[in-house]
């Protein structure tokens, strides 16, 4: 009998990363104004948890990641939310984009610089500050004059492709925005 049980914790521990389960719990985080530090009420929250695929090293044109699991939350009065963090048995990671109209969009790998002149200064990337419980997100009010709403829009869409839900709701704007100077320009051509 004792053998057996032993078999079988065996089985389930070889055969769980094959299958990709893993383990999710919800943190809590909230989302204040860079300035102010006051509350964003409304705020949406999206994650992407994904696992690396180590044979995309070795057979190309394959992707690098597979998407585990998607989630998104709004922020309530008191800027809080509450998102999943979900534990994979195998190496991956996530992708965590937060969105709020009248705030610089915000994602854990990249910056949208709004004093920036050129590409090269209005994008760096982030310094990671993982997906933790207590976590606390600053977005960055937008400027009111001489604002990029363009290279903005375009950065909100490339977020957003990640995300679906709340996420593709909160940023119709966006997309209407850069597909409007996509049609400007094939008609100035």
């Amino acid at each position: 009998m004792r053998f057996k049980s032993i078999l079988a914790a065996i089985f389930i521990m070889a055969i769980l990363p094959i299958t990709g389960c893993g383990m999710n719990y919800m943190v809590k985080g909230q989302v204040v104004d860079a300035v102010t530090k006051q509350p964003i009420q409304g705020a949406v929250v999206a994650i992407e948890w994904y696992r690396i695929q180590w044979l995309h090293y070795l057979i190309p044109l394959t992707s690098g990641y597979k998407a585990v699991a998607n989630a998104d939350a709004v922020t309530d009065k008191n800027g809080e939310f509450s998102i999943p963090k979900y534990h994979h048995i195998t190496t991956g990671g996530y992708y965590l984009g937060i969105y709020k109209r009248g705030y610089i969009c915000w994602n854990n790998e990249e910056r949208f610089n709004q004093t920036g002149k050129t590409r090269e200064e209005m994008f760096f990337q982030r310094e990671d500050p993982g997906v933790h419980d207590g976590m606390v997100i600053e977005l960055e009010p937008r400027k009111k004059e001489g604002f990029p709403i363009l290279e903005h829009a375009r950065f909100v869409n490339r977020i957003g492709l990640r995300f679906h839900g709340k996420f593709t709701d909160a940023t119709a704007r966006e997309r209407l925005i850069e597909s409007n100077e996509i049609e400007r320009l094939k008609k100035n051509k």
